[in-house]
């Protein structure tokens, strides 16, 4: 199959009580242990603009919710920067 849009959303994130989100809060999929996503996959409804952007987004949110859950395996992690 060929399609010139970008296909995303079909395991989407969402909170408890939504039944069709696949995904917790914290990007888990529900019922399986140790396994998250993180990808367009998991975005609840189609984004205005390329998903690329969006994507990149998601990743760093990952990585943020990995290294809040497990520490940061003694890596050093830059704390966010004040833009002032």
């Amino acid at each position: 199959a060929n399609t010139v849009y970008h296909p995303a959303c079909s395991c989407r994130a969402g909170p408890d009580g939504d039944h069709m989100a696949v995904l917790d809060g914290q990007l888990r999929v529900r019922g399986v242990k140790g396994l998250r996503v993180a990808d367009a996959s998991s975005m609840p409804a189609h984004v205005g603009c390329n998903t690329n952007a969006t994507c990149v987004a998601l990743g760093e949110k990952m990585a943020d919710l990995l290294v809040r859950a497990y520490g940061s395996g003694g890596a050093v992690v830059p704390a966010a920067q004040n833009s002032t």
